[in-house]
């Protein structure tokens, strides 16, 4: 299994629209973002960053793990690699959120470092638990 970086989204968008579609209800491919696909054979996984200016900040925006590949330690592993990206381009904070109940991304955050916290403007779904780590 291997995590490979997104160069050319619009080559790879196909792709991603095909494994959100398995995964969430929304789509939230946008400009400022980047992306990265987990491949066993075939994509089995991806997941975003989107990189804000002001304030400079990192937004973990969606990972979406097949459940035929859960429990291998992937979420985390997605979390690693967003994070030395956005290190390399100068980035000292990432932010995210996940749904009150989403208990296995929680966790998975939570051993990667990050800490609830609560946000000026709330931005998330309703229900959902803040998370941010200093880089």
């Amino acid at each position: 299994m291997k995590i490979r970086h997104v160069k050319n989204l619009a080559k790879e968008l196909p792709t991603l629209h095909k494994l959100d579609e398995k995964l969430f209800s929304d789509v939230c491919f946008k400009e400022n973002s980047e992306w990265w696909v987990a491949e066993d054979y075939r994509p089995i996984a991806f997941a975003g960053l989107h990189l804000y200016q002001q304030p400079k900040v990192a937004f973990l925006c969606r990972v979406g793990v097949l459940p035929s590949h859960r429990g291998f330690g992937l979420q985390r592993r997605f979390i690693r690699v967003r994070e030395q990206y956005a290190v390399r381009r100068g980035y000292d904070r990432i932010v995210t959120y996940t749904e009150r109940n989403n208990y296995a991304s929680a966790n998975n955050l939570i051993r990667c470092g990050y800490r609830l916290y609560h946000p000026r403007c709330e931005f998330g779904l309703k229900d959902s638990l803040y998370f941010e780590k200093q880089l």
